[in-house]
């Protein structure tokens, strides 16, 4: 290939290239339609089942990317029923788009079992977010991060809420807008860890002094999967709730952007065959340049470049001379044979 055509190739993927980064990303929210991957096992709280070791999944409209979120271990569930983030306080200003809030996520629940109330009761079990094609820089919406439970108006009080902790290697984490939310390392925690079961309120009978948590985390790499383990911690406000069993349910919606995922692909498919073909195309001209030094003055060494090859300026008296023979050599020829003719 010559170098011209190299340099029009090379020009238009840069173009291609250039095209597909200026392309508009499009964003698609879990907004309804969940459904059972697997329903798992069940467990009732204070007259509500939810599901241990379970599975939903939903496909945002227009996405064609499936987003699930599967629990497992003794204290990670979720619920056959979904609800927006609205139902637990969630309002546009806590996310990082005001269309988020009024998307419908899925319900899920970390629970007491094996807990004393008024300490951190570690790892009740997994959330697991699943896309069914890798998805680039996904954001996970949380909405009603907060529980709790009171016996009566002095006694039994108790604040509790989930905190979750990123266990997949490689990814990193972004806030983008909150409400009492906050990222220490890798985990997300509450910024004042006393609340109350609702984003758009402070106060409520079991002693809390601040809102639940809501508001809008990046996952910053390109995956199918990510791991969180969740944890319960709870406060006394007065003696420990007794009467009863504490969980912490709050709401997960997603919001998936596949656009970027593809452009990424594209871009490192293309760069790979930008390379390939320059390789090539010095391969070929390296070639014919030696071929045709080693045709006009003999075999050369292998490590020599073709500059090298080529006759230095204080050789080109002998050739001169070699050429000049010829010549005349031919010269008596065509005369020898005229005369004879």
């Amino acid at each position: 290939m010559r170098r011209g055509s190299i340099s029009a190739v090379m020009v238009s993927i840069a173009a291609l290239v250039l095209g597909t980064s200026l392309v508009s990303a499009a964003s698609y929210t879990t907004n309804g339609g969940w459904s059972w991957v697997n329903s798992g096992s069940t467990i009732v709280i204070e007259g509500f089942t939810w599901h241990l070791g379970a599975e939903r999944t939903t496909t945002p409209t227009g996405s064609g990317v499936a987003v699930s979120i599967e629990t497992s271990g003794i204290g990670a569930g979720i619920a056959p029923t979904d609800q927006a983030l609205t139902a637990r306080g969630g309002a546009d200003s806590m996310y990082v788009d005001n269309t988020v809030a009024a998307s419908i996520g899925a319900q899920v629940v970390t629970t007491d079992a094996g807990c004393t109330y008024g300490q951190m009761c570690a790892n009740r079990g997994q959330f697991i977010i699943k896309f069914s094609q890798p998805m680039t820089n996904p954001i996970v919406h949380f909405s009603g991060i907060g529980g709790g439970g009171y016996d009566s108006g002095s006694n039994g009080k108790t604040t509790a809420w989930t905190e979750l902790e990123l266990l997949t290697p490689g990814i990193t984490m972004t806030m983008l807008s909150q409400q009492n939310l906050q990222l220490v390392g890798n985990r997300i925690e509450l910024t004042v860890k006393n609340p109350t079961t609702r984003c758009n309120t402070i106060t409520n009978d079991y002693g809390a002094t601040a809102s639940a948590a809501c508001g809008s985390v990046r996952l910053n790499g390109t995956f199918t999967s990510v791991a969180f383990k969740a944890d319960l911690n709870s406060v006394n406000n007065a003696n420990p709730y007794v009467n009863g069993q504490l969980e912490d349910a709050f709401i997960i919606a997603v919001t998936i952007d596949p656009s970027l995922s593809s452009t990424t692909t594209t871009q490192a498919t293309t760069t790979t065959l930008a390379t390939t073909t320059t390789q090539a195309a010095t391969t070929t001209i390296v070639t014919t340049t030696t071929q045709a030094a080693k045709t006009a003055v003999g075999p050369l060494e292998n490590k020599r470049t073709p500059t090298d090859q080529l006759p230095s300026t204080g050789s080109r008296t002998p050739m001169i001379t070699v050429w000049a023979t010829i010549v005349l050599a031919s010269g008596l020829i065509l005369r020898r044979r005229t005369a004879h003719e």
